[in-house]
């Protein structure tokens, strides 16, 4: 008696790390970043300002008044045309990972979130590296995280205090939890990423069907359960949630038309007819993808399965935006993972491009985007639509090529 269980120690050690390193990073950002100037983390004032109203005002997140308190702090004023309006557009229960720090003041609780995304992203590309079979140099791995922290999209994300790297985490840990057969744990993971919906609408029905072609009905029960609880919660505390949620999310399809590359596409192709177009193709994407990965029954499809289904998300996915990619770090980090039969022509080929994009997306940013005369909105959409493509179409092909070849050593049986 008073001794942990086995269970408990491996657990205990971690979180006890984690959250040590957690109040050391914390410590370190309000000392250096967010108490010493007037800094605003910009994506986290919406879910602070939300949190606060919600948890200490008992007032809806999504309400005009908290969405002006929010401007009046970002801009000092009311946001103009074409400005970010500021406005809260998450799914009510996303804000239960910022209800920890709405009795903090505003310097300490972002040099907290701060503190909370880089660990968040370090612990799932960590899990991202399990999956993918460690390589047999642990200073590799190390080397490659250190340029992930450099891409872009990545870099991006961690200085916009971008939700995306919660869900990033989410789906990593979802995928790991397939993989070791620990179902209720990837039931629960897959509901929790859905704090950021339009980024998981096509994995989340992949690991549904996945799951139930291999009758891990596990998976199901957890993710249902999980998911009535973050929903009905919500419910609780603001019962027209769902309904102010759906307007929220029409309110910011109209301020930030954030198209996704299948869009573009189709754009240069039929101006005239490139609604009906994409909406055809979107759905035979992602019906035949769904329609592929019930098919499969080997259980070692499954790293490779989820890889291109994050990839199809990014190149088909409305409303994403370049530091959303964030995703993308586990189908990118899958490339470096050896197949039977390596081909070291086309590793090279990869790291090469990979390279090269991580220097050209600042050099676009630095020689362009930064010096560039144009309004916030303009410069925002260019940047999209000039960046967003690259990540994504660098690795469908990569993993177009991969995947074959894992089906031409695995075919279906």
């Amino acid at each position: 008696m008073g001794q942990l269980s086995s269970s408990g120690k491996s657990w205990g050690l971690p979180a006890l790390l984690f959250l040590t390193c957690w109040g050391i990073l914390a410590l370190g950002f309000h000392h250096f970043l967010t108490s010493r100037r007037a800094v605003l983390i910009w994506d986290f004032a919406p879910l602070w300002s939300g949190a606060r109203a919600l948890f200490l005002e008992g007032r809806s997140p999504y309400d005009q008044e908290v969405t002006l308190r929010t401007m009046q702090e970002s801009y000092g004023r009311p946001a103009r045309s074409g400005e970010d309006p500021r406005a809260f557009s998450y799914p009510l229960y996303a804000l239960y990972l910022v209800a920890p720090l709405v009795w903090m003041p505003r310097s300490w609780a972002q040099a907290f979130w701060m503190a909370s995304l880089l660990e968040v992203f370090l612990s799932g590309s960590l899990v991202v590296w399990r999956v993918w079979h460690r390589p047999s140099q642990g200073w590799q791995a190390g080397l490659f995280l250190v340029g992930l922290l450099f891409l872009y999209p990545v870099t991006w994300a961690l200085l916009l205090g971008q939700m995306s790297v919660w869900a990033f985490a989410f789906v990593a840990f979802t995928i790991w939890a397939l993989q070791r057969e620990k179902d209720l744990w990837a039931g629960g993971y897959l509901a929790l990423s859905t704090m950021k919906p339009h980024l998981v609408a096509l994995f989340v029905p992949v690991v549904l069907i996945w799951s139930a072609k291999q009758r891990r009905w596990d998976v199901w029960r957890a993710f249902g359960f999980m998911l009535f609880v973050l929903v009905v919660s919500g419910w609780v505390l603001l019962p027209r949630w769902p309904w102010d949620f759906l307007q929220a999310l029409q309110r910011y399809a109209q301020h930030r038309p954030f198209v996704p590359p299948l869009w573009m596409m189709w754009e240069a192709l039929l101006p005239a007819g490139v609604s009906p177009a994409y909406l055809v193709s979107l759905m035979a994407l992602s019906l035949g993808w769904l329609v592929w990965v019930g098919r499969m029954k080997d259980p070692r499809a499954w790293p490779p399965v989820a890889a291109f289904t994050l990839v199809l998300t990014f190149l088909v996915a409305p409303r994403a935006h370049l530091a959303d990619q964030v995703l993308l770090v586990y189908p990118l980090w899958g490339v470096f993972w050896k197949p039977e039969k390596p081909n070291s022509l086309f590793r090279g080929l990869f790291q090469g491009s990979f390279l090269g994009l991580l220097a050209g997306y600042w050099m676009v940013h630095g020689r362009w985007l930064t010096d560039i005369a144009l309004p916030s909105l303009t410069k925002e959409m260019f940047q999209h639509r000039v960046l967003s493509p690259l990540l994504p179409g660098l690795l469908l092909g990569t993993w177009l090529y991969l995947f074959l070849r894992w089906r031409g050593a695995h075919p279906v049986r």
